[in-house]
Protein backbone atom coordinates (compact mmCIF):
# COMPACT_ATOMS: atom_id res chain seq x y z
CA UNK A 1 0.00 0.00 0.00
CA UNK A 2 2.99 2.39 0.70
CA UNK A 3 5.38 3.49 -1.87
CA UNK A 4 8.72 2.77 -2.45
CA UNK A 5 10.29 6.17 -1.50
CA UNK A 6 8.33 5.70 1.95
CA UNK A 7 9.88 2.17 2.65
CA UNK A 8 13.32 2.98 0.97
CA UNK A 9 13.52 6.13 3.71
CA UNK A 10 12.82 3.97 6.94
CA UNK A 11 15.04 1.10 5.56
CA UNK A 12 17.87 4.01 5.59
CA UNK A 13 16.86 5.22 8.95
CA UNK A 14 16.02 2.02 10.76
CA UNK A 15 18.53 -0.60 9.37
CA UNK A 16 15.97 -2.58 7.61
CA UNK A 17 18.87 -3.64 4.94
CA UNK A 18 17.36 -3.69 1.66
CA UNK A 19 19.07 -4.73 -1.27
CA UNK A 20 18.39 -4.64 -4.65
CA UNK A 21 17.33 -7.51 -7.18
CA UNK A 22 14.29 -8.82 -8.82
CA UNK A 23 12.66 -8.40 -6.67
CA UNK A 24 14.82 -7.05 -4.12
CA UNK A 25 13.88 -7.89 -0.15
CA UNK A 26 14.66 -6.70 3.60
CA UNK A 27 17.27 -8.53 5.17
CA UNK A 28 15.73 -7.57 8.47
CA UNK A 29 12.29 -8.45 8.68
CA UNK A 30 11.27 -8.13 11.64
CA UNK A 31 12.24 -4.40 11.88
CA UNK A 32 10.36 -4.04 8.82
CA UNK A 33 7.30 -5.55 10.97
CA UNK A 34 7.34 -3.44 13.60
CA UNK A 35 7.97 0.15 11.34
CA UNK A 36 4.24 1.99 11.29
CA UNK A 37 4.69 4.92 8.55
CA UNK A 38 1.36 6.45 10.33
CA UNK A 39 3.58 6.87 13.76
CA UNK A 40 7.17 7.01 12.69
CA UNK A 41 8.34 8.78 9.21
CA UNK A 42 11.83 8.76 7.86
CA UNK A 43 10.27 10.03 4.37
CA UNK A 44 11.22 13.52 3.79
CA UNK A 45 7.48 14.70 2.58
CA UNK A 46 6.70 15.86 6.02
CA UNK A 47 6.30 14.77 10.14
CA UNK A 48 3.92 12.12 9.24
CA UNK A 49 3.37 10.47 5.70
CA UNK A 50 0.46 11.49 3.56
CA UNK A 51 -0.42 8.50 2.68
CA UNK A 52 -2.68 9.30 -0.30
CA UNK A 53 0.20 12.16 -1.61
CA UNK A 54 3.48 9.29 -0.75
CA UNK A 55 1.74 6.85 -3.24
CA UNK A 56 -0.92 4.43 -1.74
CA UNK A 57 -2.72 4.89 -4.30
CA UNK A 58 -6.55 4.39 -4.58
CA UNK A 59 -6.86 3.41 -0.71
CA UNK A 60 -6.27 6.46 2.16
CA UNK A 61 -5.18 5.56 5.78
CA UNK A 62 -7.90 5.64 8.27
CA UNK A 63 -6.68 3.52 11.30
CA UNK A 64 -5.40 0.16 12.76
CA UNK A 65 -5.27 -1.81 15.88
CA UNK A 66 -1.92 -0.21 16.73
CA UNK A 67 -1.44 -2.88 19.85
CA UNK A 68 -1.85 -5.89 18.42
CA UNK A 69 -1.76 -4.72 14.57
CA UNK A 70 -4.64 -7.30 13.99
CA UNK A 71 -6.25 -4.50 11.51
CA UNK A 72 -5.69 -1.51 9.02
CA UNK A 73 -8.54 0.19 7.93
CA UNK A 74 -8.37 1.99 4.56
CA UNK A 75 -11.29 4.19 2.72
CA UNK A 76 -11.53 4.80 -0.70
CA UNK A 77 -10.17 8.16 -2.60
CA UNK A 78 -12.79 8.93 -5.39
CA UNK A 79 -11.17 10.98 -7.00
CA UNK A 80 -7.91 8.72 -7.44
CA UNK A 81 -9.09 7.44 -10.64
CA UNK A 82 -10.04 9.78 -13.76
CA UNK A 83 -13.79 10.61 -14.52
CA UNK A 84 -15.66 9.71 -18.05
CA UNK A 85 -14.88 13.92 -18.73
CA UNK A 86 -11.56 13.45 -17.88
CA UNK A 87 -10.18 10.28 -19.82
CA UNK A 88 -12.71 12.21 -22.35
CA UNK A 89 -10.34 15.92 -22.67
CA UNK A 90 -7.04 13.39 -21.97
CA UNK A 91 -7.95 11.76 -25.41
CA UNK A 92 -8.92 15.13 -26.74
CA UNK A 93 -5.59 16.85 -25.98
CA UNK A 94 -3.86 13.89 -26.97
CA UNK A 95 -5.31 13.51 -30.50
CA UNK A 96 -5.26 16.84 -31.10
CA UNK A 97 -1.40 16.96 -30.58
CA UNK A 98 -0.84 14.49 -33.65
CA UNK A 99 -3.73 15.99 -36.13
CA UNK A 100 -7.04 16.72 -34.87
CA UNK A 101 -7.52 19.86 -35.47
CA UNK A 102 -11.57 20.14 -35.20
CA UNK A 103 -11.81 17.71 -32.46
CA UNK A 104 -13.98 14.95 -34.33
CA UNK A 105 -11.21 12.37 -33.16
CA UNK A 106 -10.61 11.38 -37.23
CA UNK A 107 -7.30 12.70 -38.60
CA UNK A 108 -8.87 14.02 -41.77
CA UNK A 109 -9.39 15.96 -44.48
CA UNK A 110 -11.31 19.09 -42.67
CA UNK A 111 -8.12 19.01 -40.20
CA UNK A 112 -5.86 19.46 -42.93
CA UNK A 113 -8.33 22.08 -44.11
CA UNK A 114 -7.84 23.96 -41.23
CA UNK A 115 -4.21 23.67 -40.94
CA UNK A 116 -3.85 24.94 -44.55
CA UNK A 117 -6.54 28.01 -43.24
CA UNK A 118 -3.94 28.98 -40.56
CA UNK A 119 -1.05 28.43 -42.45
CA UNK A 120 2.23 31.43 -42.05
CA UNK A 121 0.11 32.80 -38.93
CA UNK A 122 0.52 33.77 -35.11
CA UNK A 123 -1.01 34.76 -32.26
CA UNK A 124 -0.64 37.85 -33.77
CA UNK A 125 -2.51 37.62 -36.49
CA UNK A 126 -5.66 37.52 -34.99
CA UNK A 127 -8.92 36.41 -36.98
CA UNK A 128 -11.73 33.63 -36.27
CA UNK A 129 -10.05 30.39 -36.42
CA UNK A 130 -11.40 28.35 -40.18
CA UNK A 131 -11.37 31.66 -41.83
CA UNK A 132 -7.95 31.97 -44.43
CA UNK A 133 -4.22 33.14 -42.78
CA UNK A 134 -6.24 33.40 -39.06
CA UNK A 135 -4.35 32.18 -36.35
CA UNK A 136 -5.60 28.76 -34.80
CA UNK A 137 -4.25 27.57 -31.88
CA UNK A 138 -5.40 24.03 -32.31
CA UNK A 139 -3.99 23.78 -36.03
CA UNK A 140 -0.37 24.80 -34.34
CA UNK A 141 0.61 21.37 -33.79
CA UNK A 142 3.88 21.54 -32.34
CA UNK A 143 3.20 24.38 -30.21
CA UNK A 144 5.74 27.01 -31.80
CA UNK A 145 3.34 30.14 -32.10
CA UNK A 146 3.58 29.52 -36.00
CA UNK A 147 1.33 27.40 -38.38
CA UNK A 148 3.64 25.97 -40.53
CA UNK A 149 4.50 23.01 -43.31
CA UNK A 150 5.80 21.22 -39.97
CA UNK A 151 2.04 21.42 -38.69
CA UNK A 152 0.68 19.66 -41.81
CA UNK A 153 3.29 17.08 -41.24
CA UNK A 154 1.91 16.33 -38.19
CA UNK A 155 -1.19 15.56 -39.13
CA UNK A 156 -0.44 13.92 -42.32
CA UNK A 157 1.46 11.16 -40.11
CA UNK A 158 -1.74 9.97 -38.32
CA UNK A 159 -3.93 10.88 -41.46
CA UNK A 160 -7.11 8.58 -41.64
CA UNK A 161 -6.45 7.39 -38.15
CA UNK A 162 -9.33 7.83 -35.34
CA UNK A 163 -8.92 8.90 -32.11
CA UNK A 164 -9.54 5.49 -29.52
Amino acid sequence: MFSKAVWMAASAGKGFGYTEGDPGSFVNRMKVREYHPWEDSYYSAGAHVDLVDDGSGPWKYVGSDSLLMEWTEFSAVSNWFYSQSDLRTMLTNAFRSVGDVNGDTVINTPDMALIACALLSTPASGGVPGEWWAWNPDADLNKNNLVSGDDIAIAGKGFGMNAG
